[in-house]
């Protein structure tokens, strides 16, 4: 079969000879010129004269245009009818020249143009970082490769959402309607409270351009909100945005019983918005409550109600605006989902809410959105952050509700999901509480099971109780257990460690060691207050390291290793070591390398990185035959600075692998 192969190999020589010359598959450089087209560099041996250079110059009717006062070499201009191949052979075979070579163009390695990349200290190649720049000019991944996100979501739609803002005449008062913020199921017997975590809006545009003398925003109220040992858990707000909804500001914050009389009832409020006077302005009603201390009673005040009335927009002259609430909706706008603008350009797969039982796997925590962008944001588009994988899809996979919480139930559905629609990989940045064992949740661990049979590539966070007990699902055998590092390559504080540790990525911590000002976490876009309020933020923890070795994971797949185990051993066997030598509990095998796993069960021939030595790969070496290209010169091991039958004895040797 070599003989063979070598056969084909002549054959596609002669027949590419004549044909145009293209570069090796180098990311971004495809269509860039190699070197300087119309001169060379020449060093001359020491102890020649300027009028012997002279001469010999003359002689091939070339000519200096620059003489290095550092490196001793000159830069020759070529004559109109020579290339600069047959000037450096004209140049060689001088007995006083030391070297001649073509003057080869130099490309920075793929630097995004993000403009906040340079905060992402866990992408770059120092002790801390991992190693991503490298990998670019290699692969940014395969649509075809699908990473599961199995989180509280993503911001991957513009969608409405299930709002929890009603018209209702539930407990107000006799015969009226006002605006409540809760949920609405009017076969309970005891009156709702509002969601944990929900982050809820009701906002109006006004235009006040041509408001006139003082103006003011005036409504009724009445609220329960939990307050407890002197902690406001649930808070409402009323904001006021001029720029569309960009930015906001709090004009006036509820907390605790609005009480009249002693008891719960309607309150009068009178806002000052004088000083928005001439322009559009965005007036919302925003509430937000942590169900975990809610006191839950049975009655109105159960945890999160609010409930607003009578709104009025006034100036100098009159009534701009009223909303008695009983019309209807008008033109209020309630809660809506949005996509993330860093990641337009991020591909993605139908997923799934195993919270909502719907295919609208939105996410209204925030979590799983800054997850999701390390493994493939929106990467090179001039905005924001860079994320690993950027070429891969992702799939929304919601298993955890607004306030970050889920089942073994719907844990065990959300994986069983990924690996029956052909999630490659699956990040699971979640884990169970400490003394949950297998045993205690046979649903979830016959899902890690049968995922890793499909061929899945599990990823789990080892915790982050800072404990030496890494939690599950991470634990399971089959999940590659992902512990975090800070920006000094250390251990961070939190993150658990313990004999079921693989490998480290970076988690961050909150100090701030390289002095721009911001804590050293990991910086991805997600959003703040409401599901549509966008804005970078730095998160810390194990669930922020999980997904680098995911995204890495997704490369490796997209240039053809695919085992699971294949992808453990190139991890485990580039892993930057840290802590004792070899494997250790902290640390597991060490920090991961993203361009040294890339490389490990890489083939020399194949240079796509596709995972074959094939035809495309044949076409590249034809078309480099006699030139310097380091991408493609693979014989010897460290090339012999030209492309010759040693190269194509070479490639034979991987064909078909």
């Amino acid at each position: 079969m070599k003989k063979n192969l070598l056969i084909v190999l002549t054959a596609s020589l002669l027949l590419h000879l004549a044909g145009p010359t293209v570069n090796a598959n180098r990311r971004g450089t495809q269509d860039e010129p190699k070197y300087v087209p119309d001169e060379i560099i020449v060093k001359f041996r020491d102890g020649i004269s300027e009028e012997q250079i002279k001469q010999i110059n003359q002689r091939h009717r070339a000519s200096i245009s620059y003489k290095s006062p550092v490196a001793a070499f000159r830069r020759i201009k070529l004559p109109a009818d020579k290339t600069a191949l047959q000037m450096c052979e004209l140049y060689k075979s001088e007995p006083v020249v030391e070297y001649a070579q073509l003057n080869y163009y130099v490309y920075a390695n793929l630097v995004p143009n993000d403009p906040l990349y340079s905060y992402q200290w866990n992408f770059s190649n120092s002790s801390s970082g991992i190693n991503i720049e490298p990998v670019w000019d290699i692969t940014a991944g395969d649509p075809n490769v699908i990473v599961a996100v199995v989180d509280t979501g993503i911001a991957y739609e513009d969608y409405n959402a299930p709002s929890h803002w009603h018209i209702d005449t539930y407990r107000a008062y006799g015969g009226g309607h006002s605006w409540w913020c809760g949920q609405n199921n009017p076969d309970w017997a005891t009156p709702p409270g509002y969601g944990n975590g929900w982050r809820d809006y009701l906002q109006h545009s006004f235009d006040l351009t041509g408001a006139a003398g003082t103006v003011t925003l005036s409504y009724q109220y009445r609220h329960d909100l939990e307050v407890t040992a002197g902690v406001a858990y649930d808070k409402a707000y009323t904001e006021v945005s001029t720029d569309g909804g960009a930015s906001w500001t709090i004009l006036k914050t509820y907390t605790g019983k609005s009480l009249v009389k002693g008891k719960v009832g309607w309150k009068a409020e009178i806002l000052d918005l004088t000083g928005y006077k001439g322009s559009n302005i965005l007036v919302r009603f925003r509430v937000y409550s942590d169900e975990i201390y809610s006191d839950e009673d049975g009655y109105f005040n159960s945890d999160g109600a609010f409930f607003v009335d009578e709104i009025k927009l006034k100036d100098a002259s009159g009534v701009l605006f009223y909303d008695n609430v009983e019309s209807g909706p008008g033109e209020w706008e309630t809660t809506r989902y949005g996509l993330a603008p860093d990641l337009t350009n991020t591909l993605f797969t139908t997923g799934y809410d195993f919270i909502n039982d719907d295919e609208h796997a939105n996410d209204d925590n925030r979590h799983g959105t800054h997850v999701a962008g390390t493994i493939a944001q929106s990467t090179n588009n001039a905005l924001g952050v860079a994320g690993i994988a950027f070429n891969c899809r992702l799939m929304p996979v919601k298993v955890l509700d607004s306030s970050g919480t889920g089942t073994s139930a719907s844990l065990a559905e959300g994986i069983s999901y990924a690996a029956n629609n052909n999630a490659k990989v699956i990040n699971m940045s979640l884990g169970f509480p400490p003394g949950v064992t297998a045993e205690d949740i046979p649903a979830v661990t016959a899902a890690v099971q049968q995922a890793y049979q499909k061929g899945c590539i599990l990823v789990g966070s080892s915790g982050n109780d800072g404990g030496n007990v890494v939690s599950l699902p991470a634990a399971y055998p089959e999940v590659i257990a992902v512990g975090a590092t800070n920006s000094a390559a250390a251990r961070s504080s939190y993150s658990q460690y313990g004999p079921e540790l693989e490998i480290v990525a970076p988690g961050g911590d909150s100090v701030d060691r390289n002095g721009d000002g911001y804590i050293d976490g990991i910086l991805q876009q997600t959003f703040g207050s409401t599901p549509k309020d966008w804005g970078y933020w730095f998160f810390t923890g194990t669930s922020m390291a999980a997904p680098h070795v995911s995204g890495i994971a997704a490369l490796l797949v997209s240039t053809g290793v695919t085992d699971p185990n294949e992808v453990r051993e190139a991890l485990h066997n580039t892993a930057k070591d840290l802590g004792a030598t070899g494997w250790d509990q902290e640390y597991g095998w060490g920090l991961v390398d993203a361009y040294a796993a890339l490389n490990y069960f890489h083939i020399p021939a194949d240079f796509d990185y596709d995972g074959s030595v094939d035809f495309d790969d044949l076409r590249t070496l034809s078309t480099s035959w006699l030139e310097d290209n380091p991408a493609v010169d693979i014989a010897p091991e460290d090339g012999d600075g030209i492309v010759n039958f040693c190269d194509f004895a070479k490639f034979a040797e991987g064909w078909n692998q």
